[in-house]
């Protein structure tokens, strides 16, 4: 199911498609879990919208899997491991990005 549609261009289209996804998602649930009082009010919601928009826009593109685990077990059922990689590793850059970026900006008092 997750094969590398033409267009995208290769591997290294789609693991930047996903390290973008888990940074937006990963930065969504810090900053409304751990900011002030009226945004954790609406971390379900925003959580889920975001969720949401990243199903919908990038499932074409890379069946919006946002979770590692959920990757691994059909990948490795079906034998399709070429491209698992990047589904491991994106996600650990985009949330190591996210935490460094919001670690900068409340440093900062951006936030």
């Amino acid at each position: 199911r997750h094969q590398i549609r033409h267009g995208s261009h290769g591997w290294i289209g789609l693991a930047h498609v996903k390290i973008i996804l888990t940074f937006l998602l990963f930065f969504v649930v810090i900053f409304t879990s751990q900011g002030r009082k009226e945004t954790q009010n609406l971390a379900g919601f925003v959580i889920g919208l975001t969720v949401f928009l990243e199903a919908a826009f990038a499932g074409p593109i890379c069946g919006a899997s946002m979770n590692p685990a959920r990757s691994i077990g059909p990948a490795l059922i079906s034998g399709n491991i070429g491209s698992l990689w990047i589904y491991i590793f994106a996600p650990v850059i985009g949330s190591i990005l996210a935490a460094l970026t919001y670690k900068y900006l409340a440093l900062s008092k951006e936030l």
